[in-house]
Formats: C-alpha cells, sequence, structure tokens
C-alpha cells in the first residue's frame, strides 16, 4: 500500500506541474476549481492530449467556464468516459459562480 501510495502522489504530482505548465504556455489566468478541473484532466488524458482542447483551450483564454465546459463535452473524450467527462464538465461550467 505504501509503494502504490508514493506511485500515486508521484503521478498526481507530474500531472500537477503540467497542468501548471499547461496554463503558463497556453496564457490561461483561471480560477482555482478550473485549475483543478485541468489538473484532473491532465491526470486522466495526458498533457499532450489535453493540449489538443484547441476551442476549450480558447474559452478559457477569455475566462468563458461555459463554453470551456461545453467543449469537453463536444470531445471524443465524452464518448470514451462520459460519467467522468460530465462530472468534470458540470463543475467547469460551474467555475465561474
Amino acid at each position: 500500500k505504501e509503494m502504490l501510495d508514493e506511485l500515486f502522489e508521484s503521478d498526481f504530482q507530474e500531472a500537477v506541474n503540467n497542468a501548471e505548465y499547461f496554463c503558463k504556455s497556453n496564457a490561461l489566468v483561471i480560477n482555482e476549481t478550473a485549475k483543478h478541473v485541468i489538473i484532473e484532466m491532465v491526470f486522466q488524458l495526458g498533457i499532450g492530449n489535453v493540449n489538443k482542447f484547441k476551442n476549450m483551450i480558447k474559452a478559457l483564454q477569455e475566462q468563458d467556464y461555459k463554453t470551456a465546459g461545453d467543449e469537453m463535452v463536444n470531445s471524443r473524450w465524452y464518448k470514451q468516459t462520459k460519467e467522468r467527462c460530465q462530472k468534470l464538465a458540470d463543475v467547469m461550467r460551474k467555475s465561474e459562480s
């Protein structure tokens, strides 16, 4: 269990670091809730795949969290893991409140 915990922590920290890089490289100034969604996306999909969400990135650059959530659902990812994607998209949409 200890080894698994360490492995998870290492993977999670890598996702956090990649999400921070993602935000900086795309000039995103977003709130903490949206950052947490991005971290979860990077953890699940990897930074390379999250970089493919061009319309979501554009919406986040404009701090349009509703459209960003819509763009998350408008993806192949949604078709693959519908429930998880829907939950994260809903969080993203509500993050501007």
